[in-house]
């Protein structure tokens, strides 16, 4: 057996859980209906994803609506000092003389207009007040240039961090994806871009998953990871892998997990029920990171195979704040 990539799966199960514990309980014995595939598929470290831009530019200009980037001038008919040539800043604001930053990202020319003789009507009786556009689809402008163009429109290829962010252009601030499926993240990103940018829609596509992987070990021919590409069961990645049912003892497969509170959680799986009696609804629907392993020999005691397996393969600076809660397996 490939000592490091053992070693590997359990310094990724370690990585899984800040204060990984290791349980098995009393219905450990997996003796149920199978269970049902996810059908929703979330983002994970890794994946790429696909994001294809639609602009719209054909606007008149007295329906635009300002954007990052763009250039409108202010001009008082009456006190030409406080004429101005003014930029949207990222934050979507604009530095008025003599008065405090004024909001305008999303505003059409008309209503600021009304909102800077508002502000000027404690200085000025009836200031009369013109905003022309002098720059407009500026933000756009640097969106077009940040991605690439091809035969669908523009788009950009992005990969997941290993930490589970995306850096999407022109967004100020990193975006946590992992575990969101393509429709949350796509509504997420599209309330980013409504915030600085009002003529810009995109879609979101997997292009490639490379997240969603399960690890097997033990009496297989090819022990590894596998990439997950649809619905997996347990017999389904031990075929895949090569299993060596002359050496193999498929009564007490053993499964690894993460539960909902992202401790790694144990079980057995008998799939001899699965290989010789047909029994589909002893077999189990793989997840993401779960880890697989086949023994040699009957695991009679899981608790002490467990305890006794991650112990020889983790090293002690691995395992340091590594506890083991198990308990007796269900015979």
């Amino acid at each position: 057996m490939n000592k490091k990539f053992i070693y590997c799966l359990f310094v990724l199960l370690f990585c899984i859980s800040s204060c990984a514990k290791v349980t098995l309980k009393e219905d450990t014995v997996f003796n149920g209906i199978m269970d049902e595939p996810s059908t929703r598929y979330t983002i994970g470290p890794g994946d790429v994803i696909e994001a294809t831009y639609y602009f719209q530019t054909e606007i008149l200009k007295d329906d635009y609506a300002l954007g990052l980037g763009d250039v409108f001038k202010v001009e008082f008919y009456y006190h030409p000092d406080y004429n101005r040539q003014l930029t949207v800043m990222p934050d979507g604001k604009v530095s008025l003389v003599g008065k405090n930053e004024m909001m305008v990202m999303g505003m059409k020319l008309s209503e600021v207009k009304e909102k800077i003789v508002e502000l000027y009507s404690d200085i000025f009786r009836e200031p009369i007040v013109t905003v022309t556009l002098v720059k407009y689809f500026q933000g756009v402008n640097q969106l077009k240039e940040a991605i690439t163009t091809d035969s669908r429109g523009q788009s950009k290829i992005l990969t997941v961090s290993p930490d589970g962010f995306i850096s999407f252009p022109l967004i100020p601030k990193q975006i946590r994806v992992v575990d969101l499926s393509i429709e949350e993240l796509t509504n997420m990103v599209l309330v980013e871009y409504e915030e600085i940018l009002a003529h810009v829609s995109v879609s979101l596509f997997l292009a490639a998953s490379n997240s969603h992987v399960a690890y097997i070990a033990g009496e297989v021919a090819k022990p590894n990871s596998y990439t997950i590409s649809g619905p997996t069961t347990i017999s389904q990645l031990l075929a895949r892998a090569g299993v060596k049912t002359e050496t193999a003892d498929l009564d007490t497969v053993l499964l690894i997990r993460k539960n909902k509170d992202k401790n790694p959680e144990a079980r057995l799986v008998d799939i001899n029920k699965v290989f010789e009696d047909g029994d589909l609804s002893q077999d189990i629907y793989l997840k993401r990171y779960d880890i697989v392993y086949v023994p040699k020999t009957r695991i009679s005691r899981a608790n002490q195979f467990v305890a006794q397996y991650l112990s020889a393969m983790v090293p002690d600076f691995i395992r340091t704040g590594f506890n083991y809660t198990l308990s007796k397996r269900v015979e």
